[in-house]
């Protein structure tokens, strides 16, 4: 998985029911807030659970914001530092740290409903077979720029051509502990704070299906997307890192032998190109498709500038192996 860190191995403990992890950086006011919304769960009879925060490096209060949270959550929260930058290496460190057989994923801008783990639980009961789903992302304020939501309400199942960006999103996915056995974890060139800026949980899913894996999205799992976005300057700056990480992961994808991969390029590449031949009218909207673009082929020759890199070196540090790590605890 991730890089190793001077830690003491960990002593082993019982397993629980569920684990909800968190990743945050710099973010201790919208942290506070996304704690407090997990005390008001619903949470069956009976099932106990944690939650695991991974603080990527913040500078601000997110210590101090944990602390608090030990002193009012049901259950344990456990804590710990990530040293290396960016949300798969944090996912990662989440894996390690969970004993959950279900892992529940929100951020740190997410207000999940009171129905959120109920529904992950009894899904997960209900489907022996599943091993990966998520679910609805609604706005938490309608003023913000409808961006990084998801709000289909039928379900949709993963099959070979779905677009692996199009079905889930890590602000509201969870799975079993079985799917790091059989895949294992995310890989750190990949997510927010990355060389490849984003696109961990695409690639995760893409995985996923590919292991022969049940992955399926549930309109009844909903969160609330507290982004904060409302400029046009805001929207696009989300836009490119998609864009880039997108192409950055059909490179890999491809690399890997995936011929679906290449139809899915040639598909984002042409409508790139039509976006940009159909903004000729306006010089900013010419300029904003044009930058739109050359992210997404930056992104293709980051990827392939890296792995050049790799094979010069000892290979690829992908985090794709066993959980393991140290725990910080408290009630």
């Amino acid at each position: 998985m991730g890089p190793a860190h001077d830690d003491p191995e960990p002593v082993v403990a019982r397993m629980m029911q569920f684990s909800i992890v968190i990743c945050t950086r710099n973010r201790a006011e919208d942290l506070a807030h996304t704690l407090r919304s997990l005390t008001r769960l619903h949470i069956p009879e009976g099932i106990e659970g944690e939650v695991v925060v991974v603080d990527n490096g913040s500078t601000d209060r997110t210590p101090e914001v944990i602390a608090e949270a030990r002193r009012y959550l049901p259950f344990p929260l456990v804590s710990a530092v990530e040293r290396e930058r960016g949300t798969g290496a944090g996912r990662n460190r989440g894996l390690r740290l969970a004993r959950g057989e279900i892992i529940a994923w929100t951020d740190d801008d997410c207000r999940p409903a009171r129905s959120w783990l109920r529904e992950i639980l009894s899904a997960f009961e209900a489907d022996e077979e599943l091993d990966l789903l998520g679910g609805r992302i609604e706005l938490y304020d309608r003023g913000h720029l409808p961006l990084t939501i998801k709000t289909s309400r039928r379900i949709e199942v993963m099959d070979d051509a779905t677009y692996p960006g199009a079905i889930l999103m890590n602000c509201n996915m969870a799975q079993r502990r079985r799917l790091v056995e059989r895949i294992g974890g995310f890989d750190v060139r990949f997510g927010a704070g990355s060389a490849m800026r984003a696109g961990e949980d695409a690639d995760y899913v893409l995985r996923a299906h590919r292991a022969g894996c049940r992955v399926v999205y549930l309109p009844q799992i909903v969160v609330f997307h507290d982004h904060k976005r409302v400029t046009l300057e805001q929207g696009d700056a989300v836009v490119r890192n998609y864009h880039f990480s997108d192409s950055a992961l059909l490179m890999k994808t491809m690399f890997g032998g995936d011929r679906l991969a290449v139809r899915w390029y040639y598909w984002r590449l042409s409508r790139l190109f039509s976006d940009l031949v159909r903004s000729t009218g306006s010089m900013t909207e010419l300029r904003r498709q044009a930058v739109f673009l050359s992210s997404f082929l930056a992104g293709s020759l980051r990827y392939v500038i890296a792995s050049m890199r790799v094979k010069r070196t000892a290979g690829p540090r992908t985090g794709e192996g066993a959980p393991g790590g140290q725990r910080t605890q408290g009630h």
